[in-house]
């Protein structure tokens, strides 16, 4: 893996940290697992 690939990789590692998708399915999966947990 080149290092061109290596940074194409964090500069989409980073769009998808910004995207609020990303954040809202995080949000609902550590809610589920909470949930889960506690019941």
């Amino acid at each position: 893996m080149g290092v061109k690939e290596e940074l194409k990789g964090m500069s989409n590692l980073k769009q998808k940290l910004t995207s609020r998708k990303f954040w809202i399915t995080i949000a609902t999966v550590v809610f589920i697992i909470l949930s889960e947990g506690l019941g």
